[in-house]
Order: C-alpha cells, then structure tokens, then sequence
C-alpha cells in the first residue's frame, strides 16, 4: 500500500494505492469559521465490497461521534452515503 497527496481547493487530495490501484482518495481542507477550526474529510471509494462489510460500517458508523469526541472534537455534521 501506498500513498500520496497533491494541494487541491484549499486543501488536500490524498490517494491510497494498492498494487498500483487507486483504493481510496480522500479530499480534506482545514479552515477556520467564527473562531472555530473546521475539517471537512469528504471520501471516496474506488472499489466495491461485498455485503460482508455493512455491519462493521454500520458499527463503526454508530461509534464514530464518540471516537472524535474522546479526541475533542465536536461532530457538527454528517451527510453519508453509500452508492
């Protein structure tokens, strides 16, 4: 596995490579807003994965606000999908 980033937008576009293959690319800016530092992480996934996979994403989906809030961050908003 592998992995680079290049500036995009005001942030960054972070490729995960595997064999050569693109796996995942993940596009992240940091800003401030109000006095507020924001992070916003938007996904993506070029493979498929088979339906053995939901229930540990829906699991890992329900802990996700605690796991950011044990680190101090505070979750403002989510918008998911899965296509």
């Amino acid at each position: 596995m592998t992995w680079d980033a290049e500036p995009v937008d005001g942030g960054r576009r972070v490729r995960y490579r595997v064999d050569g293959s693109t796996v995942a690319t993940y596009d992240v800016a940091v800003f401030r807003e109000a006095g507020e530092t924001v992070v916003e992480i938007d996904a993506g996934y070029a493979s498929r994965v088979g339906l053995r996979v939901l229930p540990s994403f829906l699991a890992a989906t329900r802990y996700r606000d605690a796991v950011w809030a044990a680190q101090g961050y505070e979750l403002r908003e989510r918008d998911w999908s899965l296509g």
